[in-house]
């Protein structure tokens, strides 16, 4: 079984907002997330793995149309390796 984490879990090890969450979602940067049967967002491993990346993205001060277009990228494309793209912790400071 896939480990899955509560929105406030992802906002922990993220740093992200719950409504930051919520907008990536609805404009297209977060996809595929499950909902458990009260409906409540279940993210995973892979989830909080992009979320770095779009974290990454967003620290180097790429606006969120270009965003929206990496992640249209195909996957080859759009290959990612945590020491290669960046180097800065997902806590919060």
């Amino acid at each position: 079984m896939v480990p899955t984490y509560t929105p406030a879990a992802t906002v922990e090890r993220t740093g992200f907002s719950i409504e930051t969450l919520r907008y990536y979602e609805r404009i297209g940067l977060l996809r595929d997330v499950p909902r458990d049967g009260s409906g409540h967002r279940c993210f995973t491993d892979e989830h909080l793995s992009w979320l770095e990346i779009l974290r990454c993205l967003r620290d180097t001060g790429m606006p969120i149309a270009q965003m929206q277009r990496y992640v249209e990228l195909p996957p080859r494309m759009a290959r990612w390796t945590p020491a290669s793209t960046c180097s800065r912790s997902t806590t919060r400071r």
